[in-house]
């Protein structure tokens, strides 16, 4: 090999090492996980668990509160809207006028619930997206009839309460 060409393979090569240095800098550099050596031959004993049950919302029964000299409260109901394995259910829902609803995530991911063209789904004035995580309940008084389309607004999946 000649001069030169040993000039340009040393210039090339200095040029690699100083690119692989920038990339891998200290600053940037991704901390790697040790993981401790493979054993082999272990035997691990699990005990069966008993499946559990399937939750299946219930409608709570109606309520009616009456104090001496004050108006009466109009009985209302409290239905359960699970949300779980990405899905709604019941997805469709019909309940009547000052009736709760009561969403609950039994995911283990975060939903976010939002209402699509409705007012509802509005605090003061603004736009509620309501977000649930694993085990969160979201509550909601529907005092007006009408019929009212909502999502998920992670997941896309749709739900309508329709009030009578």
């Amino acid at each position: 090999m000649d001069t030169l060409h040993k000039t340009v393979f040393a210039i090339v090569l200095v040029l690699f090492v100083s690119a692989l240095l920038l990339l891998f800098s200290p600053e940037e550099k991704i901390e790697q996980q040790v993981l401790p050596p493979i054993q082999e031959n272990i035997h691990v004993e699990v005990e069966p668990q008993p499946l559990q049950e399937e939750i299946i919302p219930e409608e709570i029964p109606p309520t009616s509160k009456q104090e001496p000299g004050i108006e009466t409260i109009p009985e209302s109901t409290t239905h359960q809207v699970e949300i779980s394995r990405f899905t709604l259910s019941p997805s469709n829902l019909s309940i009547k006028q000052n009736d709760i609803v009561i969403w609950i995530n039994n995911d283990t991911r975060l939903h976010q619930l939002g209402g699509r063209g409705k007012d509802f789904f509005r605090k003061d004035g603004k736009r509620v997206i309501e977000r649930l995580f694993q085990n969160d309940t979201f509550n909601w008084t529907f005092s007006e009839k009408g019929v009212y389309p909502y999502l998920d607004v992670i997941f896309g999946s749709r739900g309508e309460i329709t009030v009578t």
